[in-house]
């Protein structure tokens, strides 16, 4: 049914369910254009090629880019377009929960991960309070780009062949 679907309004819906609901798909849509230009940027780094060194911000850079993020999501802002000393910076955090507050931060270092600049960061969280050991990985040239790790392996693992669901018998094709 339409109604059913995050994109489908009826006049009869309130304001705050449309908003809610169209904020749900925008911010759906742009994880995803985040991810697929993510992507071709860390297919681009990772071919070897020496040019690929551009990809790689210093550290301290990689690290003033994340504290920017990170500071812009503490004082409320989405996690959009930033710009600070470091440049300018693309978010993707996917697992940001909708009304979720960062309390506070602190960036621990440098950690291995599937870039070369990841970080972890202890996050105090609130509504609901939760804290968190994550991993973020900082890429590319400037503009650069701030990833939760767990983004970062969604967009990497694009080409894993889910299994294909089984039929019942007597079935031509599995209900989905």
């Amino acid at each position: 049914m339409l109604g059913d679907q995050p994109w489908a309004h009826s006049s009869a819906d309130s304001d705050a369910s449309n908003v809610r609901a169209s904020s749900s798909f925008r911010c759906s849509s742009v994880v995803i254009r985040h991810s697929a230009c993510c992507l071709v940027m860390i297919c681009i780094a990772g071919c070897g090629d020496p040019s690929s060194a551009r990809f790689v911000p210093s550290e301290r850079t990689a690290q003033e880019a994340l504290d920017g993020v990170l500071s812009a999501w503490q004082s409320g802002q989405p996690p959009v377009t930033i710009r600070n000393s470091a440049g300018t910076i693309e978010v993707s955090d996917s697992q940001r929960k909708t009304g979720q507050t960062l309390e506070s931060y602190e960036i621990l270092g440098p950690v291995p991960g599937d870039s070369p600049r990841c970080f972890a960061v202890k996050l105090k969280l609130a509504n609901p309070a939760e804290e968190l050991l994550v991993r973020y990985a900082v890429f590319g040239p400037n503009p650069y780009w701030v990833m939760r790790h767990e983004d970062l392996e969604m967009v990497a693992h694009w080409d894993h062949n889910m299994e294909p669901e089984k039929k019942k018998d007597g079935e031509k094709y599995p209900n989905k």
